[in-house]
């Protein structure tokens, strides 16, 4: 995984490349595995904001989740009294998915998976010797 400064280094030589026009757009987006419209949207970034619009930002949830194992189990609880999602997400600060996410897992919190079928696999036996026949495939008489 690349670090940041190295992210930004990456995306900065890419525009350099087509700057000083010593290959097209669609070669450099081909040469560092992205699409030209990526390549336009570094450039951009590198407009607006220099070095600091080429820095890679964390992908992902910038924070903790709320679905914490009390919230899903209080949850539980007001379905059980027959609200709906949207009712249930209102008072606990959720989104009508992550109300839907919580009654889909277990009450324990641990997804149990099903076991694999345990089935045989068939042996095979070792391979018969046969020096004459691989003698005559040899000569080309087989």
């Amino acid at each position: 995984m690349l670090g940041a400064g190295e992210v930004a280094a990456r995306r900065l030589a890419a525009l350099q490349l087509v700057r000083v026009k010593a290959a097209a757009r669609r070669e450099v987006a081909a040469g560092f595995g992205i699409t030209p419209v990526t390549l336009w949207r570094w450039d951009r970034d590198y407009k607006l904001a220099s070095l600091s619009g080429l820095l890679r930002e964390r992908p992902g949830p910038k924070g903790p989740s709320k679905l914490t194992p009390g919230r899903a189990l209080e949850i539980r609880g007001l379905r059980g009294q027959g609200l709906s999602l949207r009712r249930i997400a209102a008072p606990t600060g959720l989104s009508t998915d992550a109300v839907r996410r919580a009654l889909e897992q277990p009450a324990g919190g641990v997804t149990v998976l099903p076991e694999r079928a345990q089935t045989a696999l068939p042996v095979i036996p070792p391979p018969e010797p046969r020096p004459a026949e691989r003698e005559l495939a040899r000569t080309g008489a087989l």
